[in-house]
């Protein structure tokens, strides 16, 4: 399965990830080989026969009503397992008033300024000043003071000051050609805490 399963050990929220990501691979695939498992056997069992002329059948009630409640429960059961592990991911054990973000491409800073009421420090790091600007404006408005706002990209950006705890980046990494997206990628794994 390690061809279909991400990597772990990355980091323990990357674990949790990688887990949920794990429980519903499982899921469809019992699911696949139960619904192909079926058609084959319909197949082999309806298939052409001298001398036999198949049935019209036109609906069957019983079996459309178990299918569509066969897949809401499917769904149901996906989308608990999604809530149970779901506070894990969305709040991982090194979060809290001491961790330290850098949102690279940062933009006009909506995750910075979410960030920053609840990080230590945020470094909002985008190639555009005038995204940067509107960013430093909005903190300003708000009254935040741990938000740095840093003119640069994924290859030239310094950093400066103890490792973080998180890297974030949304909309901008897709910008770069693949090999300088291994580049960046290498980069952002120097500044972050081990772990």
């Amino acid at each position: 399965m390690a061809f279909f399963t991400p990597q772990s050990g990355g980091s323990p929220n990357a674990d949790e990830i990688a887990s949920l990501y794990r429980i519903i691979l499982y899921i469809a695939l019992v699911i696949f080989v139960a619904v192909e498992g079926a058609l084959g056997y319909a197949l082999w069992k309806f298939r052409a026969r001298k001398g036999m002329v198949a049935a019209q059948i036109r609906g069957n009630t019983r079996l459309e009503v178990g299918w569509t409640v066969g897949a809401a429960v499917i769904l149901i059961v996906l989308a608990v397992l999604t809530f149970i592990k779901l506070s894990s991911i969305q709040n991982p054990t090194s979060s809290g008033p001491n961790s330290a973000l850098i949102d690279m491409g940062a933009g006009t800073g909506s995750l910075s300024l979410a960030a920053a009421a609840v990080c230590r420090r945020v470094v909002a790091v985008d190639v555009s000043s005038p995204m940067l600007n509107a960013a430093h404006l909005k903190a300003d408005a708000l009254g935040l003071n741990n938000i740095e706002f840093v003119r640069a990209g994924f290859l030239t950006y310094a950093h400066e000051g103890d490792l973080v705890d998180f890297v974030y980046t949304r909309n901008a990494l897709h910008h770069l050609p693949d090999f300088w997206k291994t580049v960046a990628l290498e980069r952002i794994a120097t500044i972050l805490k081990p772990g």
